[in-house]
């Protein structure tokens, strides 16, 4: 069993104060999405001498906006030194108002592989924030999609210029950029291993694929294993339902992973319960927020969750998340319970 730790200190005040809000110290083991104390979790524990894994999932989404971003912080085994991989940047003004004070305040000061799923701006529109900032990304891999696949979404989605403008403004930076394909699905391509410790990309498909046609953008997302000691992720971007009835028929229960990132901040249009079932998550993190989440759009991803007895995390709702990995330990999850109220509630 996992356990789960959300870690703050706070002196009780007068119970008549009760009504304003009172924050308590817990730790929290084995819970779902049930309301708790208020609490605020320890900002930066420092890291254990067998801690050898950090996975973040900051809350961009202050503005109701959904959007993602991810940060996996390891140990190089040789070094010693901390390395950091981001998939996804959010959008650009809610990385530059919350995501940078995130970095910030973990130490975390230079990126060394930046990865983005598919270009939708609330995926990569964050790049720009990071470039301008003190923030150093060495290697960004975006994919670029065709000018035709990016025209069927004008106005509301895919900005084919904005995205050169992205690629180019990175490289003007000193970045170095390059796409990243998996077409066969036979052939996945590890992207990094350390000891127990890997990221392999199972599929990233081209805006035409031989089994697919033309995709749309959510279903160009990068789909991503992340292995540990103790736990498997699932990072699936936007996937949509052709790519995830795709995928959920090819590959079946060699998707199954602990930890699910919820498709498409788990809103209609994501990959069907197929998907979900081959995947059979212990855990789920959803980028989404409450008036989304609570919504009719996200209801049959959230009753799937229920159903299946997944212990589901809404970061809207919750705030910033994170996942610390130890070599003679089970993981922990540093949580903020406090601000999480739940669908039923007023």
């Amino acid at each position: 069993m996992l356990t789960e730790s959300a870690v703050t200190t706070r002196s009780m005040r007068d119970r008549t104060l009760a009504l304003i809000g009172v924050l308590t110290a817990i730790v929290v083991a084995s819970v779902g999405l049930t309301a708790c104390s208020e609490q605020v979790p320890e900002t930066n524990p420092p890291w254990a001498d067998t801690e050898y894994l950090r996975v973040h999932v900051p809350d961009l989404t202050a503005n109701a906006r959904q959007q993602d971003s991810y940060v996996i912080e390891y140990r190089d085994t040789e070094s010693g030194e901390r390395r950091v991989v981001m998939i996804d940047a959010g959008n650009e003004d809610d990385m530059r108002e919350h995501g940078l004070v995130y970095l910030k305040v973990h130490g975390i000061s230079q990126i060394d592989e930046l990865y983005v799923t598919h270009p939708h701006k609330d995926h990569y529109g964050g790049v720009r924030a990071l470039l301008e900032s003190d923030v150093e990304i060495k290697r960004l891999f975006m994919n670029i999609p065709l000018e035709s696949q990016c025209g069927r979404e004008v106005p509301w989605g895919c900005d084919y210029p904005h995205v050169l403008e992205t690629i180019e403004l990175a490289q003007s930076n000193g970045v170095e950029h390059a796409e990243i394909y998996v077409d066969n699905l036979s052939a996945p391509q590890e992207l990094w291993s350390e000891d127990s410790l890997s990221l392999t990309l199972l599929f990233a498909p081209r805006g035409q694929h031989p089994d697919l046609g033309t995709t749309d953008i959510n279903d160009m997302s990068l789909i991503m294993r992340l292995a540990a000691n103790g736990l498997s992720y699932m990072l699936v971007g936007d996937l949509n339902h052709a790519g995830g009835t795709y995928l959920a028929k090819r590959l079946g229960d060699a998707l199954k992973a602990d930890v699910l990132q919820a498709p498409h901040h788990g809103a209609e249009g994501a990959a069907p319960n197929e998907f979900l079932q081959a995947v059979d998550p212990e855990h789920a993190i959803v980028s989404s927020f409450s008036q989304l989440w609570c919504s009719k759009r996200s209801e049959r991803i959230r009753q799937f969750l229920e159903r299946n007895g997944t212990t589901t995390r809404v970061v809207g709702m919750q705030g910033d998340l994170m996942i610390r990995h130890f070599k003679d330990d089970d993981p922990v999850w540093v949580e903020d319970r406090g601000r999480y109220t739940g669908c039923d509630t007023n």
